[in-house]
């Protein structure tokens, strides 16, 4: 019972400055082949929990394409319609289980029994837990058309897409932040 109290006594989540989490992502964008075929590649995402950070039972998501501007994307008189998902169902907190080391030996995993709980955990910033990483698609090719449509028809600056994630915690509250990222065309996977 002793761990779990110290885990919550060192949450960052007292400090409005410092989120509970932050997302990174591989390059958000699209590839043209020399035939005008686009292709997007798979996005891999990474959850970082800050040092006591809970649980998480899912992450959502919902995805604005902002032009060089900084306003939304459009497709002719049509502003361009956000993406709205499930990007995580379920990641570990800001913990690590260092089984009596002073550092860690062997990554801990959910399914060798780490949890906030366990005796030997302590609060530490991490990304490492395999569940913390996921590959997907994530942007549809309507994004990509309205992005080469503009490249071609004006100069523009590099556009972006605001990201609202939404966090429902093991402790049943939900967490709100925004990131921003590039929107790039070359975009290729991993990278």
């Amino acid at each position: 019972m002793v761990p779990a109290l110290l885990l919550a006594a060192c949450n960052t989540m007292g400090n409005p400055n410092v989120p509970p989490y932050s997302i990174t992502l591989t390059s958000l964008g699209y590839e043209v082949d020399e035939q005008g075929k686009i292709t997007i590649p798979e996005v891999r995402a990474n959850l970082v929990s800050t040092a006591g950070a809970p649980d998480v039972l899912k992450v959502e998501y919902t995805a604005v394409l902002l032009d060089g501007k900084g306003e939304r994307a459009a497709e002719g008189n049509s502003v361009v319609t956000p993406l709205n998902g499930l990007l995580f169902a379920g990641a570990k907190g800001g913990y690590f289980c260092f089984g009596g080391q002073p550092t860690p030996t062997t990554p801990a995993t959910p399914e060798n029994g780490c949890t906030m709980g366990s005796p030997d955990a302590r609060p530490v910033t991490t990304g490492q837990w395999a569940a913390n990483t996921v590959s997907r698609s994530l942007i549809p090719g309507e994004w990509a058309i309205a992005h080469l449509r503009a490249g071609t028809t004006n100069a523009t600056a590099p556009w972006s897409v605001d990201v609202t994630f939404t966090a429902t915690q093991s402790t049943g509250q939900t967490v709100t932040w925004k990131q921003n990222y590039a929107f790039l065309a070359p975009a290729r996977a991993g990278n």
